[in-house]
This record gives C-alpha cells, structure tokens and sequence, in this order.
C-alpha cells in the first residue's frame, strides 16, 4: 500500500451530521479498512476537519487492530 491514502480526506458534508448526532448524545465511532500502521495519520486527519476524539473512548476502529477500548 502506498502512502496516498495517508492525505484522503473524508467527505465534508458528513461532518454537520455528526456534529448534531454528537449534540444528542449519539456516540460516534469511525471504522476504517486502513491499517494500523496508518492510525495516527488517519486520527490526524479526522481531527484536521474538526472532528473531535473523547480522551476515554477508542473511536477509531481500524484493520489489524484487535483492542477495543470502550
């Protein structure tokens, strides 16, 4: 795998949606096929569009990963 898909963003129009799914208490998680490898730079991603991780809940769930910090 190449590292193109370090820098492939989400699609933006998703981010109103769980901004008001968060605002009513929904508790959003991201399930992604990259590899673990690629963690950082995805949470990195996510969190240069705005989105914000809750320091105590895993969020983000990724291939090859098998811990599921809740």
């Amino acid at each position: 795998m190449n590292g193109a898909w370090k820098s492939k963003p989400i699609i933006y129009r998703r981010k109103g949606f769980l901004d008001y799914a968060t605002e009513l208490g929904v508790a959003i998680f991201f399930v992604t096929n990259r590899t673990a490898n690629l963690e950082e730079a995805t949470k990195n991603n996510l969190e240069d569009l705005g989105f914000v991780f809750k320091e105590k809940r895993d969020q983000l769930l990724i291939k090859g990963r098998k811990k599921l910090g809740l």
